[in-house]
């Protein structure tokens, strides 16, 4: 229902056909784990990655993926029920969890060395001979539909951040949310599962390492354990072509909310293996780093003007580990990533000043760049805050995995060199090349879409409102140039949100 809707306010496009197919790969595969040891460390961390995301569902059965994941991490290891499972993870005061994105499943573990003769096999029967009675997945399917409904149809947040995915990837295997359709899930069977996880969970599309209190015997045993997956067919992934942009699109979705929030942006073709991809990072993180507060968009929209939470920007797609830890999610990372604009909700009244305002920050800072003493300020903090980046060995663990998986260089080992050599001038210049504004797609999450559809759309001037202070002349200035920005999307559309992801 979604797709069809957006495409009928899409404006002209230059699409390219899909790349269904994949070249295969003659040489034999290299099967053996990442081994990271850790010296003094007791905990030892593992990690399986497969090239089964939700990219690659059917058609027609969208969520397959995300479904087959619950599956096997919620169903039992080789001889142990589910219940049998939670016990014995309960009593070693051991960790399973899984993380599915549009490319990659990722199954990671936590246990003492001391009691891996006891989890290696929960681990890797886990992944190798997961129960799948029909119960389990069940459960796994009504998983995936609250998911949809509680997880993004409820939230005013992830429901733009979901139909902003769907907008930029109309067409494109990355095009539905990750838990799939209603439709979809409506599809599916429990042979579809066994299928697919037969086809996905092979030896030819894993990744898989350990660190922390490794040993040679570890190692070994771990290798074993996974050379009961299928051996597989190793392919060399071809990603599908996505649609470039030609104009700016608004899709104002209504939901019953006393807000209005904004995702704006445009597919992105910088990989982390870009050379470009440093320079893109140093800007972005100057405009806008994920929850932190020097960026110039919370600076002045958040910090100057209180319009709401938090303005961030991102080159790749941004999966939070949790409020608490605001760090990005491993296993999330995309083949294909993206450039984005988040404007955190404000006030219905305020939302139409506040998507001008990101829109003009946005535009000066592909026209302007940085300057240099910015530009020296970020690219410092950005090589002392990368290591923190992974706090644990198993995070540093999931970055290499991660990285190996897609292809791409693992950036907590090859930033720092590129950071030292980079320039102010380089910086400047990848924005010009990679970040066009007027490609922008843009959705609205508001409360009341129409009227903000009129506000943007008819109304030359909206204002910011004070409530308390005034600003000074300068701020008066910024404001009146802000309110005052034409904004002219090609198209633009109302929709529902009852009525999406069906």
């Amino acid at each position: 229902m979604l797709f069809s809707l957006l495409l009928a306010g899409c404006p002209k496009v230059e699409p390219e056909p899909a790349v269904e197919a994949a070249a295969v790969v003659e040489e034999a595969s290299v099967f053996e784990p990442i081994v990271m040891p850790v010296r003094g460390s007791q905990i030892v961390y593992l990690n399986a990655t497969f090239r089964a995301g939700s990219a690659h569902d059917p058609e027609g059965k969208e969520g397959l993926a995300f479904v087959t994941s619950q599956v096997v991490s919620g169903g039992g290891a080789g001889p142990l029920v589910p219940d049998e499972v939670q016990t014995q993870l309960f009593a070693l005061g051991a960790d399973i969890e899984v993380v599915v994105d549009k490319d990659l499943v990722t199954f990671r573990g936590k246990a003492l060395r001391e009691d891996m003769p006891a989890f290696l096999p929960i681990f890797t029967q886990m992944l190798t001979a997961p129960g799948m009675d029909e119960s389990t997945f069940y459960r796994a399917v009504d998983s995936a539909r609250s998911e949809l409904k509680a997880g993004i149809l409820e939230s005013d947040e992830a429901l733009g951040d979901a139909v902003f995915d769907s907008v930029i990837n109309v067409g494109h295997p990355y095009e539905h949310p990750v838990q799939g359709l209603t439709s979809g899930l409506d599809a599916i069977t429990l042979e579809d599962v066994q299928s697919f996880h037969h086809a996905g969970y092979d030896r030819a599309g894993v990744t898989f390492g350990l660190a922390g209190a490794v040993d040679d015997i570890l190692v070994n045993d771990f290798l074993k354990a996974m050379e009961d997956l299928p051996e597989g067919t190793l392919e060399e992934p071809v990603p599908a072509s996505r649609t470039v942009f030609t104009e700016r699109t608004l899709h104002i979705i209504e939901r019953g909310t006393a807000s209005t929030g904004v995702h704006f942006g445009h597919p992105l073709d910088v990989d982390r293996g870009h050379p470009d991809y440093p320079a893109l990072l140093v800007a972005t993180t100057a405009f806008g780093a994920h929850r932190e507060s020097y960026g110039r968009l919370f600076r002045e929209m958040r910090g100057d003007r209180g319009l709401n939470y938090g303005d961030y920007a991102y080159i790749e797609h941004y999966r939070e580990v949790g409020l608490r830890d605001p760090e990005q999610l491993i296993g999330t990372l995309r083949e294909q990533p993206q450039f984005t604009v988040w404007v955190r909700p404000t006030e219905t009244q305020d939302g139409p000043f506040a998507l001008k305002m990101a829109m003009v920050m946005t535009e000066q800072l592909v026209e302007l760049g940085l300057e240099q003493e910015e530009f020296e300020v970020i690219r410092t903090h950005l090589m002392k805050r990368k290591k923190l980046w992974a706090k644990d060995p198993g995070r540093r663990l999931g970055y290499a995995v991660e990285a190996e998986a897609l292809g791409v260089p693992n950036i907590l080992e090859d930033l720092d060199h590129s950071l030292q050599e980079l320039t102010v001038e380089q910086v400047n210049a990848a924005l010009k090349a990679h970040i066009h504004p007027e490609q922008f797609q843009v959705v609205v999450v508001s409360g009341d879409g129409a009227k903000f559809a009129t506000t943007i759309l008819k109304t030359y001037d909206t204002p910011m409102v004070y409530k308390t202070s005034a600003p000074n002349s300068e701020q008066a200035e910024e404001d009146k140039a802000y309110g005052t920005y034409e904004f002219k999307p090609s198209t633009w559309s109302v929709l529902e949100a009852e009525k999406l992801f069906e």
